[in-house]
């Protein structure tokens, strides 16, 4: 006991001697820590502050979070936590069975937390019915995807003690899916394609350290998006073809953007990955369509992980994050923090074959990032012929 106490005791004696070392390192900096934070500013004293106790609060914050050990302090608790209590740090962020890891919300709207209600949803996708007439009737076809929440495809891996999951109810995805078909809305339910597939493919469609779809689902649901498009304007775009890949148990791209965010010590196991091998056949043959994607961060596994977007579109198509920051354009080159200008969308819009929305599950709460309402007005605006 007392050599326990012993080593203890110097451990201690180092780790407070450590700060006093660092601080005459400038040029050291542990690993940062992933997510967002805010980074606290040196208070200025003030007589009100000081009385008051925030200038002492703030002081405290400041000097914490400038320690040269702060992010392994915090690591190292996060770590603690983890080991012992199953707990995860980030906000949002849980650890289901089997090491899956979720966000929150995406299990609240997979259990109607978030339903919007028959009504809202009605009216929401009438008006995409009507901007998709409109569109049509200048040659542009307008087409909605909806991808797959992970809570969705894998529910069994959910925390058997999540508030609200045994009173799963209607959900805004039920109720789009069942408007859209009654509207006649051209979508694709990617859901219900991973549902069918997951256990035919025998492989993963997801990471359990990511929230998005993994390379290999990504990459086929590019495939069944290139025929729907092919089909829907009968038209003969670039071949995609998936060739035989390899397995991983290293994450790659965004396939551990929720381990991340735990900032923990070390890496957690990850299922076993399979990444194909993606060729794509081109020739003068081949039709490039112009397109404009709106979508969420789903969008970025046909940019990045694959290039998808870059090689079946024409080099002239863009992809607008949420209908806000146009983040891909000039076939790579970024724009960066370039807004979407609602006084040149009739000009952007008017030599397109296609407007494709990409939505996740949770995200059809925000449906359709006002993406109808700027379009019609910005058609009826500018007589878009």
């Amino acid at each position: 006991m007392k050599a326990l106490k012993s080593i203890f005791f110097m451990l201690f004696f180092v780790l407070i001697c450590s700060e006093q070392i660092l601080f005459f390192m400038p040029n050291f900096a542990s690993k940062p820590l992933a997510g967002a934070y805010s980074i606290p500013n040196k208070p200025k004293l003030t007589l009100p502050n000081w009385f008051n106790n925030n200038f002492q609060d703030s002081l405290i914050n400041y000097f914490e979070f400038n320690l040269k050990l702060h992010n392994l302090y915090v690591r190292s608790n996060n770590q603690i936590n983890f080991n012992l209590f199953n707990q995860s740090a980030a906000k949002m962020v849980l650890v289901g069975k089997h090491h899956q890891i979720f966000e929150d919300y995406y299990i609240d709207s997979y259990i109607g937390k978030d339903y919007l209600g028959v009504d809202t949803i009605k009216k929401r996708t009438s008006a995409l019915a009507e901007l998709q007439k409109e569109l049509a009737s200048k040659n542009i076809t307008l087409v909605t995807l909806i991808a797959p929440a992970k809570s969705s495809i894998y529910p069994q891996d959910i925390p058997n003690n999540y508030p609200g999951l045994e009173k799963k109810t209607t959900t805004n995805y039920d109720t789009y899916i069942k408007e859209f078909k009654h509207q006649k809305i051209n979508f694709i339910d990617f859901r219900n394609y991973f549902l069918q597939i997951k256990n035919k493919v025998n492989r993963p469609l997801f990471s359990n350290l990511g929230t998005h779809w993994n390379g290999y689902g990504s990459s086929l649901a590019a495939d069944s998006l290139i025929h729907y498009l092919e089909k829907i304007r009968n038209i003969d775009m670039v071949d995609c073809v998936i060739e035989k890949g390899y397995t991983t148990q290293e994450p790659k791209y965004y396939d551990n953007d929720l381990m991340d965010l735990l900032n923990l010590m070390y890496k957690l196991p990850c299922n076993q990955l399979y990444y194909p091998n993606i060729k794509f056949k081109d020739d003068q043959s081949k039709y490039k369509p112009k397109a404009i994607l709106i979508g969420d961060s789903f969008s970025w596994a046909w940019i990045h992980t694959y290039p998808f977007f870059q090689n079946i579109f024409d080099k002239d198509s863009e992809f607008w994050y949420y209908n806000n920051v146009i983040y891909f354009a000039n076939n790579g080159a970024y724009a960066a923090n370039k807004i979407v200008d609602s006084s040149t969308l009739s000009e952007k819009i008017k030599n397109q074959d296609f407007i494709i929305l990409l939505f996740n599950e949770h995200n059809l709460f925000e449906f359709d990032f006002n993406v109808s309402k700027n379009l019609k007005q910005a058609m009826k605006e500018n007589s878009l012929q």
